[in-house]
């Protein structure tokens, strides 16, 4: 179909569809047993050697790299970071990974170098044990019980109370109020809870409750 036809003539067909219905209608050749000797890819049926044509457009977008080529870059990158006046700005099109060689594994027997097992165990061994106050269950089993034994509920309140007058201070005359004192003490010695933390544990939580607390007493 000359150029410009389908303007004068919609209705005719151009040359791409043409060869679309050509290739539709395209059946198998076949010879006189009925095998087929040749057929089309496009069709469902057609048995498939498996193999794609060969394009270049298939590796449009992958990069090719030898050995050498990275050992190159390898030491380019290498003065690079060495050199205190030369800027790397397009890391993207470096292929850090093959770059970067892979780190070291560490041998485990190096340990033994710094500190051998004579030294670490057994009866020459110098390290640090730490500071237990029994070195087993019925040691500590022991302690448990003697310091519940020598406890004393008395001492224990009066230390409450002591600890709780130099929380709450003196204030306006240098008097502590008593009452507040005696509640404080009384709310410690039924609970058990550090006096020290019924106003607070920071210095400004500390600050604004004593001042509520000097207005109302």
């Amino acid at each position: 179909m000359p150029s410009g036809a389908a303007d004068i003539n919609p209705s005719m067909r151009s040359k791409s569809t043409s060869k679309r219905i050509r290739m539709q209608r395209e059946r198998s050749v076949r010879d006189k047993y009925g095998r087929k000797k040749f057929e089309r890819y496009h069709n469902k049926t057609a048995d498939l050697d498996g193999r794609i044509a060969p394009s270049m457009k298939w590796f449009g977008n992958t990069r090719v790299i030898g050995q050498t080529e990275l050992a190159d870059a390898r030491e380019a990158a290498e003065k690079a970071t060495h050199d205190p006046k030369s800027i790397l700005i397009k890391a993207r099109e470096i292929p850090v990974s093959l770059i970067r060689e892979k780190a070291v594994v560490r041998d485990r027997r190096s340990v033994l170098t710094l500190r051998s097992f004579e030294d670490t165990f057994g009866p020459k061994a110098t390290r640090k044990r730490p500071n237990l106050p029994s070195g087993s269950l019925t040691g500590l089993q022991d302690r448990v019980q003697t310091e519940t034994e020598g406890y004393s509920k008395g001492a224990d309140a009066l230390r409450n109370k002591a600890s709780v007058t130099t929380v709450v201070g003196t204030h306006e005359g240098g008097t502590a109020n008593q009452d507040a004192l005696d509640n404080l003490a009384a709310i410690g010695d039924r609970s058990g809870v550090n006096p020290h933390m019924l106003r607070g544990q920071t210095k400004r939580v500390y600050s604004e409750l004593y001042k509520f607390s000097s207005l109302h007493w």
